[in-house]
Parts: structure tokens; sequence; C-alpha cells
């Protein structure tokens, strides 16, 4: 499986940006993978305790709103277990502004896989990711909005 972040900001990332655009395609990593998933590696792409995190997205007619990364996963793992077996995530069209403490990546989230049923399925969201450094000073995720966008074939 291959996955990657498409440099799309019209030259090169700061260093500081370019540590944004790693912690990106760790967040892309996680969400690219083969049944059965392994949700450990969202521990460490989101900040870790109760109401540290703020996470709003749409799947299908629904808004889901979770405020911890183990609600993400309760949420999530039995959703992708009735939808995917296989899953490839890229970013396009990402932008990343960054500070110190703080930054935001936001970019197209383009996943395509296999579904349990054997067919192939297609998804694309608008992503907006607000990254906030935790006490070892790694970025993790604090805000998570997905948007699905109408392209996708579920």
């Amino acid at each position: 499986m291959k996955n990657e972040v498409v440099n799309t900001q019209n030259g090169d990332y700061s260093a500081l940006e370019q540590s944004v655009v790693e912690a990106t395609q760790t967040y892309l990593d996680a969400w690219t993978f083969e049944a059965p998933v392994s949700w450990e590696p969202f521990r460490s792409v989101f900040m870790a305790g109760e109401d540290e995190i703020l996470v709003v997205d749409n799947f299908g007619n629904d808004v889901t709103v979770l405020n911890s990364v183990d609600a993400y996963i309760e949420t999530w793992e039995p959703v992708v277990a009735s939808v995917w077996q296989r899953l490839n995530t890229t970013a396009e069209d990402l932008t990343i502004f960054a500070e110190e403490e703080l930054a935001v990546s936001t970019f197209i989230l383009v996943a395509n896989g296999e579904k349990v049923d054997g067919s192939s399925g297609s998804l694309k969201q608008r992503a907006t990711l607000v990254w906030r450094r935790n006490d070892n000073n790694d970025w993790r995720v604090v805000r998570e909005h997905l948007t699905t966008l109408p392209s996708s074939n579920l």
C-alpha cells in the first residue's frame, strides 16, 4: 500500500511546517490498512485524555461529535469493519499553517479500497486537522473536521 502527502504549497516547507507534514502523514498511515484494522496508531495521532480533542465528522447523513480518542475508536471501529476490507489514503491540496505550539493542516483526504463485499469503493473528504504539541513536544490532533464530498462512492 502506498500513501503520500502531496506538497501543493508552492515550494519547500520550513522545518516547522515539515514536522506538521510528517504528523499529517502519520494520520494518513493510521487510515491506511488491511482488515482487521489496528486502532492503536490513532492513540499516537490524537491528544490523549477526555475532552482533549473535538472531532466533528460527517458520514452519510449523520454528523458525529466526539471528545476523546477512546470515543473515536469506539465509534469508528464498527463502521469501518462494516464497510472496508482494505483502504489506502492520500492527501491532495495540502496546506500547512504552523507556529511553535499550534498548527493546522487542510487537505482533501482521498481513500480508495476494497469494501467488505469485495467491490471497490472510494471516499473523498475535506479535512481540517488542528495540531498541538504534547508534553513530549510531539504534534497531536486536538481538532478533526471531515466533510464527506459528493464524489464519494461508498
